[in-house]
């Protein structure tokens, strides 16, 4: 029986982020035993983003908790993604980023993505995925996820293949997000659909 997992969606700005979504959904769903109950809001675009001087060895922006309206954003999900817009003239630091427990929102880890990058709404050039965004959103919620797993509920790091340790490593990144929900046991299912 799926397992429902919430998440809240937060779109700052008003551009069409469905397609990236839906694939980003659709993905997750083939491959887990989740059913993704999504509750997307929308807010005005981010007017202050933070600034991470020599972060990388680069000057950039990232958005955090600390640039959004936490009231905005519903408690009680499992996972929250915040997708927003570079303003002018900023470059980001990352494609994304994943924070969780005490850096999270309302104690749920939380990804952050810039939409409005070149290449967001592209072709994506590995495997698996149509678009650049649907990839991106896929790999902060396993991060995400993956946080959950592992810090919340305190299943053993090795539970899951991680990325970061060289596990996908001639994989393309679909097959490498595959391999990590393949390693979701029954087990850790039902204490995430305990996790509230």
């Amino acid at each position: 029986m799926p397992i429902e997992m919430k998440v809240a969606v937060m779109i700052y700005g008003e551009e069409d982020l469905s397609a990236q979504l839906n694939e980003w959904k659709e993905f997750v769903e083939a491959y887990t035993n989740f059913t993704l109950n999504i509750t997307e809001i929308r807010e005005p675009e981010l007017t202050e983003i933070t600034y991470w001087e020599g972060y990388y060895e680069k000057d950039c922006y990232l958005a955090t908790r600390e640039n959004v309206n936490y009231n905005a954003i519903p408690k009680y999900n499992h996972i929250i993604i915040l997708l927003w817009k570079l303003l002018e003239g900023q470059e980001t630091c990352l494609a994304g980023g994943t924070w969780g427990g005490d850096w999270g929102i309302h104690d749920r880890p939380y990804g952050t993505i810039p939409y409005n990058v070149w290449w967001f709404d592209e072709s994506y050039t590995h495997e698996g995925f149509n678009t650049h965004g649907a990839q991106i959103i896929t790999h902060e919620f396993q991060n995400a996820l993956r946080w959950i797993i592992h810090t919340e509920l305190s299943f053993p790091a090795s539970s899951l293949p991680d990325p970061y340790a060289g596990a996908c490593d001639g994989m393309t990144l679909a097959e490498c997000y595959i391999s990590i929900f393949d390693a979701i046991t029954d087990e850790m299912y039902s204490a995430i659909g305990l996790f509230m």
